[in-house]
């Protein structure tokens, strides 16, 4: 499937939702969320369903090849910011590089943003195995104090390049506030694509109406 077309399929969820959902109460419906997708599309998955309620986040067990929630305990690691206090006055769009699992190298973002500040957040301890405590994923709420922290600084526009664990990738684009925060794309990488990052997922916040794919 193109990414075009999942986007399309994504933006369909909430009438597909509310379809059938009619005639039933909501505090009786329960939702699960999870999935295998690029990033973007996750981070996308997130943001359009962020205000349905009883939602609960599932991710993919590798090694037990099935999906199970986030039941381990929390082991206290949380994200190293950098770059905030030497952010120049007057920028107002910003390369934000978050390393959950993999690390977002600042060679690979720099083909594309070349002359874009950079705030990285590095997950202490990261691998692709440390993300299945609930609690540890407030994490989330990391994420989203930095932005604050930027909307602070005056910016207005972020490029987010995001290696995360599914689970995650969908609670921060859960969490991201569709009114009050910048405008936001959100990179997918490849590693085989000279460019790294070959296509973004413009979200639906900030007064963008829809989901746009951007090929570079």
């Amino acid at each position: 499937m193109s990414p075009e077309a999942a986007v399309r399929r994504i933006s369909s969820l909430p009438d597909d939702i509310a379809r059938r959902c009619d005639g039933l109460d909501r505090s009786d419906i329960s939702f699960v969320l999870g999935g295998l997708a690029p990033v973007p599309l996750l981070f996308l998955l997130g943001v359009i369903v962020d205000d349905e309620s009883n939602t609960v986040i599932m991710d993919w067990d590798r090694q037990l090849r099935a999906r199970r929630g986030l039941t381990v305990d929390d082991d206290g690691k949380r994200f190293m910011v950098a770059g905030l206090d030497t952010l120049q006055a007057g920028a107002t769009r910003v390369a934000l590089c978050v390393s959950a699992s993999y690390d977002v190298l600042d060679v690979d973002v720099q083909i594309t943003e070349a002359v874009t500040p950079i705030i990285r957040m590095d997950l202490e301890g990261r691998g692709t195995d440390t993300h299945w405590s609930e609690l540890k994923q407030q994490l989330a709420q990391q994420f989203l104090d930095t932005v604050m922290s930027l909307v602070r600084k005056g910016v207005t526009e972020i490029t987010l390049f995001l290696a995360a664990p599914a689970s995650l990738a969908l609670r921060l684009g859960m969490l991201y506030d569709k009114r009050n925060l910048p405008r936001l794309e959100v990179n997918q990488y490849e590693q085989a694509d000279p460019k790294r990052f070959p296509w973004v997922v413009r979200m639906p916040v900030a007064g963008v109406l829809q989901p746009e794919i951007v090929h570079r």
